[in-house]
């Protein structure tokens, strides 16, 4: 009787703990269940890649098996799933090492994302600083300007509507009241309006905001919305809904200027700048490379290329505007690296609550935010430098390259 007692124990435990596997198949956490919540068994740098890894798995059972959450929840544990991911011991200990260092002069709440081009979750950062038990990684939040390229240019150009060299005037798309009940023009730059045509190349370069809002009128926000929506898989239902209520423009500065209701995270924005990186194909980001059923395969992810979102051309011209951001005049000078061709995009929100580079290189993408709110100063762009940092440390091949499509030429332009 004791034998049995003691072999039920071990097959009761067995399915209350599930194992997660870095990419060389090496143990970095457990999952346990009790009957009030999930606990992750890790050292607390792993805390972050472990719940996305976790989140991933449920998603994908949600999806094979057409169930709810707790449902899959019950699936994984009851079935005892072995989650392999792609997680990279070596990267992860730069985005900590690199992600510890910011957090002493942000004090505040920090998230990173570090993929490849194709979408695999190679590590992630998480500084939780107000220790509200929270995984940045994961959390919805305003994407500000970091959005522009995704929601107004890419489609734009894709659509024939502007191109790079596309003239607008920086000048106020119109009226609001602020919160002292002034009326005031909107949207406001960072700096004055200068009341002149500019690029569609220079406006990314500086990030204005005028000249983003009238691009997206002049293409169509619902045809945005569309993109997001049917392209990239984003849950913009709440604009959808305002706009039907209200007309194209209640949404507009939520699209242009990244104000989603439901805001996004660093999976997603690593995820949506692949378009710029991988000639125009995306495929969304999952930290799992597999999941295994008693060493049988049950789940694994494909390797074949995404699918279009945009065409090659495209995205060879947003990622040769990207690559302006980090000159000189651009909003993210500072983040290139010697020998590295680097592309990205600066954004931030109101207050600077909400701070990001999104950067990228011919071999990753990092997506980087950090609340800026209880900062006195605003001067040094700690997530332009951080990604430098980063990708001053990354291991690199030093060839890679983007894809330049055939019928495109460079030409440098002299004023």
């Amino acid at each position: 009787i004791c034998v049995i007692i003691i072999i039920v124990g071990v097959y009761l435990d067995n399915k209350n703990k599930i194992t997660i596997f870095d990419s060389e198949g090496n143990t970095i956490a457990t999952v346990k269940r009790s009957s009030t919540h999930i606990e992750f068994e890790c050292d607390d740098e792993l805390l972050a890649y472990a719940n996305l890894a976790w989140t991933d798995t449920v998603d994908v059972v949600c999806s094979k098996e057409q169930i709810d959450e707790q449902k899959a929840e019950d699936y994984i544990f009851d079935n005892g799933l072995d989650i392999y991911t792609y997680y990279d011991e070596d990267i992860a200990n730069i985005l900590n090492e690199t992600g510890n260092e910011y957090k002493e002069k942000i004090r505040d709440n920090i998230a990173i994302t570090l993929t490849d081009v194709n979408g695999r979750i190679i590590a992630c950062y998480n500084n939780d600083e107000k220790k509200e038990n929270i995984n940045y990684v994961l959390a919805g939040t305003y994407a500000g300007s970091t959005m522009k390229p995704v929601s107004v240019y890419a489609p734009a150009i894709d659509d024939g509507v502007i191109d790079w060299s596309t003239m607008v005037m920086d000048e106020p798309y119109g009226k609001m009241v602020n919160q002292d009940g002034i009326e005031i023009d909107w949207p406001s730059n960072v700096l004055p309006y200068t009341y002149e045509e500019h690029t569609i190349a220079e406006a990314i370069q500086k990030s204005m905001n005028t000249i983003a809002v009238k691009t997206l009128k002049m293409y169509g926000v619902k045809k945005s919305c569309d993109f997001l929506s049917e392209k990239l898989g984003m849950d913009i239902s709440r604009e959808y809904t305002l706009m039907e209520e209200n007309g194209e423009d209640e949404i507009l500065g939520n699209i242009a200027l990244g104000y989603l209701r439901d805001g996004v995270n660093t999976v997603d924005m690593a995820g949506f700048y692949q378009i710029f990186a991988n000639d125009g194909l995306y495929k969304k980001p999952s930290s799992i490379s597999s999941l295994r059923l008693e060493n049988k395969v049950y789940y694994e992810r494909s390797d074949t290329p995404g699918e279009r979102v945009i065409s090659p051309e495209t995205a060879y011209i947003c990622n040769r505007m990207l690559k302006l951001v980090t000159y000189e005049d651009g909003t993210g000078y500072g983040a290139g690296v010697d020998g590295l061709d680097i592309c990205g995009k600066t954004g931030t929100s109101d207050d600077y609550e909400d701070n990001w580079f999104v950067g990228f290189s011919p071999e990753y993408i990092c997506a980087i935010w950090y609340d800026g709110s209880s900062l006195i100063l605003h001067e040094d762009r700690y997530a332009v430098n951080c990604f430098h940092d980063i990708f001053e440390k990354l291991p690199t091949d030093g060839k890679s390259a983007y894809k330049k499509p055939e019928n495109i030429d460079d030409v440098e332009i002299n004023d």
